[in-house]
């Protein structure tokens, strides 16, 4: 998806930036559906995706020191790009903003 978007020339949002607004626009739209993981087949993408709709499903509130979404959006685009080894750090981020997409937060954008 991302080359694509690229190949076009549209490459304003970054991988996280993108998938993030994508994620929420279904969340908003009722279409957001829980993503089955199987044990150890879980790719760190897989693993960003299924954190963040459990995130904006379950609508938890946050902790006072819960990580601003300008921190977790590297490590979603480390995620998204296959380039994050730990899987449970992609689906914590993921989570964290899954869950502030669902309290209304959007993306920050330069």
């Amino acid at each position: 998806m991302r080359a694509r978007i690229k190949s076009v020339g549209w490459d304003a949002l970054s991988a996280g930036q993108w998938c993030v607004t994508v994620l929420t626009r279904a969340g908003r739209d009722g279409t957001l559906r829980h993503v089955a993981l199987r044990d150890g087949k879980a790719t760190p993408a897989i693993a960003f995706d299924a954190g963040f709709v459990t995130g904006y499903i379950k609508r938890e509130a946050l902790p006072a020191d819960a990580p601003a979404m300008m921190t977790l959006l590297p490590i979603a685009d480390r995620c998204l790009d296959q380039k994050e080894a730990d899987k449970d750090l992609c689906g914590a981020a993921g989570h964290m903003l899954g869950a502030r997409a669902a309290r209304g937060e959007l993306i920050p954008i330069d």
